[in-house]
């Protein structure tokens, strides 16, 4: 069993993320341990490492996103605590599913999942069902209808 960082929910081992957020096990979470059960002073944390600088643009508010954990959906972060970008004023937001995708840092590089979207997240062109590694150049679309280009 491991607990969220984000949302500290309880999820299973079996879970890479977290089934109400969508925060990944790896880089961000604390594991319960038989241990930990067992002594609630241990605790052990898999440690983060070294980021590649990338920079998100928001091609339609022509904005960057200074994040390197963001969860994209339709929903605010009020109506739901897990989003960091609310895409719920955007043209066309009725195709962006309240959760919709996750980007994030896992072992020092970027990666894009889709949480179950209804309409998709696209990774150059192409829809993504897995999690991704991203890199300086590509552009993800969610949707097909709101673009992100990746750069330095």
């Amino acid at each position: 069993m491991w607990v969220c960082s984000r949302c500290k929910k309880i999820n299973s081992n079996r879970n890479e993320y977290c089934k109400s957020c969508g925060e990944c096990k790896i880089g961000s979470m604390k594991i319960i341990s038989e241990e930990k059960k067992q002594n609630p002073s241990v605790q052990s944390v898999i440690p983060k490492t070294q980021v590649e600088k990338m920079t998100i643009i928001d091609v339609q508010k022509n904005k960057k996103i200074h994040d390197n954990n963001i969860v994209f959906g339709r929903d605010t972060s009020k109506e739901n605590p897990s989003i960091n970008y609310s895409l719920r004023n955007y043209p066309q937001s009725e195709y962006i599913s309240s959760i919709h995708a996750r980007l994030y840092v896992r072992n020092g590089e970027y990666i894009l999942t889709d949480l179950d979207s209804t309409n998709g997240t696209f990774l150059n062109g192409e829809r993504i069902f897995n999690s991704v590694k991203i890199k300086i150049g590509d552009t993800i679309s969610l949707a097909k209808r709101v673009e992100f280009k990746i750069s330095e």
